[in-house]
């Protein structure tokens, strides 16, 4: 099982790479300066596993009359990462994302998802028992509403409360 998950990760990485276009999403409408922070923030502590490190922002939407946030960022492992540190990376780096979030004050519910590309191992886009394309498989999955982000602490923060505090999945990678 190690093996392939090697392969379809090394796979990703030269598909990923092949072109620039295929990588690129257009944005449907201007970012706002809130959405730019948070995009900035998903690109410093994400984007460091991308060719093209502003690929780690695959969905960034707020709704200013609602407050709601929804942000997916998209990432890789690598195929000498141990998943236990995989899992403590991302963590990491979803509690630094969420900390820039929590001083959005016009931010009252975020939905942060954290997902892979789900890749076989030739590269091509895995399909489910019906036949259709998996577009990415979810790591976590948080949903946060005001009052429990401005409970967490992220200067002393335990990946364990943080996953009682949130709606907390682990659906993709097997260990």
């Amino acid at each position: 099982m190690k093996k392939l998950l090697t392969v379809v990760c090394m796979l990703t990485f030269l598909i990923s790479g092949c072109s620039d276009d295929v990588n690129k999403k257009e944005s449907t409408h201007p970012r706002s300066e809130l959405e730019k922070s948070i995009a900035n923030s998903l690109i410093e502590n994400f984007g460091h596993r991308h060719e093209f490190p502003e690929d780690a922002v695959e969905v960034l939407e707020f709704d200013e009359t609602t407050g709601k946030m929804k942000v997916i960022a998209l990432t890789y492992i690598y195929e000498d990462d141990i998943y236990a540190d995989f899992k403590a990376e991302i963590l990491s780096s979803c509690a630094s994302v969420l900390q820039d979030i929590k001083r959005q004050s016009e931010v009252t519910e975020v939905d942060f998802i954290v997902a892979v590309p789900a890749l076989d191992e030739d590269g091509n886009q895995m399909k489910n028992l019906e036949g259709n394309p998996i577009d990415n498989m979810t790591i976590f999955n948080m949903v946060f509403e005001r009052k429990n982000l401005k409970n967490i602490n992220f200067n002393e923060l335990d990946p364990l409360k943080l996953s009682k505090k949130a709606n907390f999945y682990f659906e993709a990678l097997i260990e």
